[in-house]
């Protein structure tokens, strides 16, 4: 398999389509999800409100026949223009303010140049998180002990520590979870009265960057240009209770390889260092070399995203 692997990696315009047959099934099977419908999205409205030179709603994102609700925030400037940019955050849509609660500089800049900002609670971020807080306190006796996102999973506790295959044998890891939420995110976008583009940002270099990656990774033409702060190793870990534990990634190539599946979409990549030769070849191939680019990361990372975002 790892022959295999290193033939894949010399692809070529010959060789791409089974680059992408490949690679492409494998993390569609690893993340056991995929890009739905924008019919099989339905959102629940919560809640609207007038913004400076915006309108702000409060969503829950489900896909339907599902119990799955992705709390989102949508902001739609008075001028829109048709992009709207699914803003995965490290810590989910409350991101979006700075910390006297203001909208940070680069959202405002964003909607004064009318593009819109749709910004998930994916699984266990944000408002995720403190509803799954409260039903573990609920089902449980006393105070809930601080505890990390991936210890608020579900799992058979007499069998999970012994051999995580009962559990993710079964169901998705954490990062997997995230990845489906972001494909809704994506889909319901896409949706949306107008929209002509969906593009994607995704911040925190083993968090929402890389999310966000796979995400476009399995998302074809259905996003347009894609800009994220990602570490290409954070797949590379130590232990099942790591949140970016994704079984069989690494065996497939790990990000290297998923961002090659991004070709021929425009994509940045933000703290990379030098790009991987494999997505570089896979660009090459497609035609599109120009399209992949990598910068070092700045301090906020979000600052160097608008520019290229808002274009």
């Amino acid at each position: 398999s790892e022959s295999q692997l290193a033939e894949l990696a010399e692809v070529d315009a010959s060789s791409l389509a089974e680059f992408r047959r490949v690679i492409g099934g494998a993390l569609e099977s690893i993340l056991h999800t995929s890009l739905p419908s924008s019919i099989d999205v339905v959102a629940f409205h919560r809640a609207a409100s007038p913004i400076r030179g915006a309108r702000m709603d409060k969503l829950g994102l489900a896909r339907r026949g599902t119990g799955e609700q992705v709390p989102a925030v949508l902001l739609t400037p008075h001028n829109y223009k048709g992009v709207v940019a699914v803003a995965v955050l490290d810590g989910g849509k409350a991101g979006l303010a700075g910390p006297e609660g203001d909208w940070r500089l680069e959202v405002r800049a964003c909607l004064r140049r009318g593009v819109a900002i749709l910004a998930p609670d994916v699984f266990l971020t944000g408002e995720s998180l403190a509803a799954r807080r409260e039903k573990v306190r609920a089902a449980a006796s006393g105070d809930l002990p601080a505890a990390a996102a991936a210890e608020l999973l579900p799992v058979d506790a007499q069998r999970h520590g012994s051999y995580v295959g009962y559990t993710y044998g079964y169901n998705r890891t954490l990062i997997a979870q995230r990845v489906h939420d972001v494909l809704t995110a994506i889909a319901f976008a896409r949706s949306l009265p107008g929209a002509k583009e969906v593009r994607l940002v995704g911040s925190g270099s083993r968090s929402g960057g890389v999310w966000a990656l796979l995400a476009r990774a399995v998302s074809g033409d259905a996003v347009g240009r894609t800009v994220v702060e990602a570490d290409l190793d954070a797949l590379s870990v130590e232990s099942f209770q790591d949140e970016n534990f994704l079984p069989g990634a690494l065996k497939y190539g790990g990000l290297p390889f998923f961002a090659a599946l991004c070709a021929p979409g425009e994509l940045l990549i933000l703290g990379s260092g030098e790009m991987p030769d494999v997505a570089l070849a896979a660009y090459r191939a497609a035609g599109a070399e120009a399209k992949l680019r990598s910068l070092e990361p700045a301090a906020p990372a979000l600052e160097r995203m608008v520019d290229w975002i808002c274009e």
